[in-house]
């Protein structure tokens, strides 16, 4: 399952660059053996999503270093749109420790893309819940 999205509207305001497809390896943007400070040589800003091979997370029209986070996630999730607009359950194919868990939660929490009190509840409860009715088609949440 999962959402697949070729919606344009995903890169809105984040910044677009080049890079020659040839200093590519296998779909990333790195190169082998170049250090970072030598990709960024080849990687040029872009105006359009046609002209660009790479999307950035750094926002192109804020004041400061803003961000919209864009991750490359090398194994399986699932975006579950939940009962409430623009709210979704994320579910990451990967086992881990509670203890690995935690950090990850907390890292979510303090950049607030989860909300503290799911974060405090969570640690209460040693373990994280969401509603099944969005995976059965209902409508509660």
């Amino acid at each position: 399952m999962g959402i697949f999205s070729r919606d344009r509207s995903v890169i809105r305001k984040r910044s677009l660059w080049s890079i020659s497809e040839t200093a590519m390896a296998d779909g990333d943007s790195a190169a082998p053996g170049m250090s970072e400070p030598e990709q960024a040589q080849l990687r040029v800003p872009v105006e359009t999503l046609e002209d660009s091979t790479l999307v950035g997370s750094r926002l192109t029209d804020s004041v400061g270093n803003m961000h919209m986070p864009v991750f490359d996630i090398d194994f399986e999730v699932e975006l579950v749109p939940s009962k409430t607009p623009g709210h979704y359950h994320l579910y990451l194919q990967r086992a881990m420790t509670w203890e690995r868990y935690v950090v990850l939660l907390q890292a979510l929490a303090q950049a607030g893309v989860i909300e503290q009190n799911y974060y405090n509840a969570s640690l209460t409860r040693g373990q994280t819940f969401v509603r099944t009715a969005p995976l059965k088609g209902k409508d509660s949440s």
